[in-house]
């Protein structure tokens, strides 16, 4: 019976997704280890801060 009535349903009915995942985010440029994935879980055992970072911006540097 569930057989017929999702035969009917996807015959008949138009279904359109109204909703979709969508993944958003800042990072500093200096963090390290940290990606993005589908299931927006971050596990930070690998993230890490570099210490050593510059910008490579020559406005930030003095002459």
């Amino acid at each position: 019976m569930l057989a017929q009535v999702e035969k009917i349903l996807l015959d008949d009915a138009a279904i359109i997704p109204i909703y979709f995942y969508a993944l958003s985010y800042m990072q500093k440029p200096y963090l390290e280890g940290w990606y993005p994935n589908l299931f927006d879980i971050h596990p930070l055992k690998y993230v890490s801060i570099n210490t050593n970072w510059q910008p490579e911006n020559d406005l930030t540097q003095k002459k």
